[in-house]
């Protein structure tokens, strides 16, 4: 019985400290600043959800961004609607919406 608890505890390990690796990469300041926030007020998003959208994802469209996928759309000015610091720009999508968007500033 107890061996059966050290093998399960040797496998859990790698599993728990998975969990807690931070995201690191394009886009790692993004989970990191708990500033950004949806409209809600929830973190815009975890490692999984933060990442440069996929060509003709989000369009500009009446100064604010449509998220085709989903038809979210974010104005400029609101909250959820952040400076890229990066070249590219970054989409945070889950909940079946698009929750922030952070724009390239082109530099």
């Amino acid at each position: 019985m107890r061996a059966i608890a050290i093998i399960l505890s040797m496998l859990a390990a790698p599993a728990i400290a998975q969990q807690s690796t931070p995201h690191v990469g394009p886009g790692e300041w993004i989970p990191a600043n708990p500033a950004y926030v949806t409209a809600e007020g929830q973190h815009c998003c975890g490692t999984e959800h933060c990442r440069p959208p996929k060509a003709d994802e989000i369009i500009r469209i009446n100064g604010g961004w449509l998220h085709i996928p989903t038809a979210t759309m974010l104005m400029d000015g609101d909250v959820g609607v952040y400076p890229s610091k990066e070249v590219q720009s970054f989409a945070c999508v889950w909940g079946g919406a698009l929750q922030c968007f952070f724009p390239s500033t082109g530099g």
